[in-house]
């Protein structure tokens, strides 16, 4: 036995994502935070539990980003530049793994899908829960 001044790895906490609806703005919000936006109607529900992000980065981990578009289309994104494809980063929503790595055990895909109506939600379904979106594609794995 051997004693360390640090863990010799990172301790890992995972927190829910959850995707959020607005009736009144009809739009999806996936965050690992809450659904409040900066402006406009704050009537946000909780619609789906998508799984478990890390909190901390890690082996096979990609950073999980959550963005919003033209102040209302909020959506996640993996854009490892750090720049939410061009539009306004909120915050780290968490850490998934990568979907171009094999899927780990106890976790299922996320994807991202698009409405013809502009607006983007996350989904655990690759036809996007059959709402006639187009899936943009695979975000990662999260825990189940």
């Amino acid at each position: 036995m051997a004693l360390s001044a640090a863990p010799l790895t990172s301790p890992q906490t995972s927190i829910a994502l959850e995707r959020y609806y607005s009736p009144s703005a009809n739009r999806h919000w996936a965050t690992s935070s809450l659904a409040v936006p900066e402006s406009g109607t704050w009537d946000f529900q909780d619609e789906l539990r998508l799984g478990g992000v890390f909190t901390t980065g890690g082996t096979g981990l990609i950073e999980l980003d959550d963005c919003v578009a033209a102040g209302e289309d909020y959506f996640d994104s993996i854009d490892q530049t750090g720049g939410c494809e061009g539009q306004t980063k909120l915050r780290v929503a968490g850490f998934v793994y990568s979907a171009g790595s094999p899927q780990p055990a106890g976790t299922h895909a996320i994807y991202r899908c698009l409405l013809s109506s502009g607006d983007h939600f996350t989904s655990v379904s690759s036809t996007c829960e059959g709402s006639g979106a187009t899936m943009e594609g695979a975000l990662g794995y999260v825990l189940e």
